[in-house]
């Protein structure tokens, strides 16, 4: 992997929940940051997520983190958030991660 290529900061969050007598908070906590780049969709994915009014995934390529990052979880760049779909250890040499995610809209 070509390092210049992470550029983008990347956080990894997960939610913890705080509990009140009015009932329980969900509060997202930063667990790590991390440098990542940012492949956009594929013309398929677009065209797919266009034809079903969605918003089209994107592929984050980070180096392995050895943390846990799980569905779950989400990341934050550059002021969205973003829902993890599938997190890859590419080849399954703990060196680089393939992170699927999508925008989270309100």
């Amino acid at each position: 992997m070509d390092t210049g290529k992470l550029r983008h900061t990347v956080e990894i969050q997960e939610r913890v929940d705080t509990y009140a007598p009015d009932g329980v908070t969900p509060l997202w906590s930063t667990v790590a940051t991390r440098k990542a780049a940012i492949k956009p969709a594929t013309a398929e994915e677009f065209l797919e997520a266009d034809r079903t009014g969605s918003v089209a995934p994107r592929t984050l390529v980070m180096r392995y983190y050895s943390g846990t990052l799980t569905p779950a979880q989400q990341l934050l760049f550059d002021g969205k958030t973003y829902g993890i779909q599938s997190v890859a250890n590419v080849d399954e040499r703990n060196r680089t991660m393939e992170v699927r995610c999508k925008e989270v809209t309100s």
